[in-house]
């Protein structure tokens, strides 16, 4: 959500760059249900479909630059799903 959250914000070069680092990590750790706030380790189950669906979801508002609205409860701009 954070990636999202940045996007919805205007705050795109910030979410392109966590999109960046979001990358790296699910390439070296397999989508793990979280990673390490420190050291960002994977840690919990790996192949977790929830984090690659929301990983695709990140991408897609970044390519976008806009989250669906109401995504966040929030009427406002965003694209309909």
């Amino acid at each position: 959500f954070y990636v999202a959250e940045l996007v919805r914000c205007d705050r795109l070069r910030e979410a392109a760059e966590a999109l960046e680092k979001l990358t790296e990590l699910n390439e070296a750790g397999g989508f793990h249900e979280w990673h390490h706030g420190q050291t960002l380790a994977p840690l919990g189950a790996g192949a977790q479909a929830w984090s690659a669906g929301m990983y695709l979801f990140d991408g897609e508002c970044v390519r976008r630059s806009e989250v669906p609205e109401g995504f966040f409860g929030i009427r406002g701009r965003g694209y309909s799903l």
